[in-house]
C-alpha cells in the first residue's frame, strides 16, 4: 500500500518553521524518489462495507395552476444519507492485516554543539522556556531540536518535582557524600550549594573519594553539578 502522500504532509511545513517529522520520499527533490513510504496494512482482500439510511422523503401534493405531482425531501438538509460508524454491523472493514507495519523515514536534527547546563548561578535558577537566560541555554536552541524537545520533555516530567534523598551518608551525619536535592531544602543533609531552589531544580552530590565497602562511581561524573533540565546530550 503506496503511503507517499503521508510523508509529504508530515515533512516540512510549507508555511511555518517546523522542520517536519517525516523525510519525503524524494528527499534531494531530483524527480525520483529514493524511498516509498509504504504499510502492508490493507490486504488484497481488502473490502469496505457500509450501510446507510436514507434521510430522503417522497410527498406528493396538488400545485392547482399544473395538478398534481410528487417530490424528495430531506429530514436533514445536511445529510442526504445516515450512516451509524458506532454500529460494527453497519460499518465493516475486511481486509486488514492482522499487525500492520508502516514503512517510514524519520527524522529529527540535532545540534552539531554542546548545550551547556546553566548552573551553580542564582539567575539560572529563573531559567525557564518563556524567560530563558543569556543566549546559550537550552531555551534559546532552536525549537525543534532533538536538545530542544528532550529539554522540554524533562522540564514538563520534572519541573514541579521537589525530592531530596541522602543516598550515601557521610561523618558525622548529617554530612552527605552522595545525594540528590531537587527543589526547595528541608532535609538535615545539605546540598552542594548550601540552598536549595525552586521547584525542579536540580542538585547531585557523588562521591569523590572511595571509601572500603562503598560503590566507587562509574564514569567521569563532576563532584557537584545542578541545573534546570538544561544537559540534554552531546552530538
Amino acid at each position: 500500500m503506496d503511503m507517499q502522500p503521508l510523508a509529504e504532509k508530515f515533512s516540512k511545513a510549507k508555511n511555518g518553521d517546523h522542520p517536519g517529522i517525516l523525510v519525503p520520499d524524494d528527499s534531494d527533490g531530483d524527480g525520483k524518489p529514493e524511498f516509498t513510504t509504504h504499510s502492508d496494512a490493507l490486504t488484497p482482500a481488502f473490502l469496505m462495507r457500509a450501510e446507510a439510511k436514507s434521510n430522503l422523503r417522497l410527498v406528493e401534493g396538488v400545485d392547482a395552476s399544473i395538478g398534481a405531482g410528487s417530490m424528495f425531501i430531506s429530514s436533514d438538509p445536511d445529510a442526504p444519507l445516515a450512516f451509524d460508524f458506532n454500529d460494527p454491523e453497519k460499518v465493516q472493514m475486511l481486509g486488514i492485516a492482522d499487525a500492520p507495519t508502516v514503512d517510514m523515514r524519520m527524522a529529527i536534527h540535532e545540534l552539531d554543539t554542546f548545550v551547556p547546563s546553566c548552573e551553580n548561578d542564582d539567575k539560572c535558577q529563573a531559567n525557564y522556556p518563556d524567560t530563558p537566560v543569556d543566549g546559550d541555554y537550552i531555551w534559546t536552541t532552536p525549537a525543534w531540536s532533538l536538545e530542544r524537545i528532550i529539554g522540554t520533555a524533562g522540564y514538563f516530567a520534572y519541573g514541579k518535582v521537589a525530592h531530596e534523598d541522602c543516598l550515601i551518608f557521610g561523618l558525622p551525619k548529617p554530612k552527605c557524600d552522595a545525594g540528590v536535592w531537587i527543589g526547595p531544602h528541608k532535609i538535615p543533609s545539605p546540598p552542594p550549594s548550601g540552598k536549595g531552589g525552586p521547584l525542579g531544580w536540580t542538585q547531585f552530590k557523588v562521591l569523590d573519594y572511595h571509601v572500603p565497602g562503598r560503590p566507587v562511581p562509574v564514569g567521569n561524573v563532576p563532584r557537584h553539578c545542578s541545573g534546570r533540565h538544561s544537559r540534554p546530550g552531546r552530538r
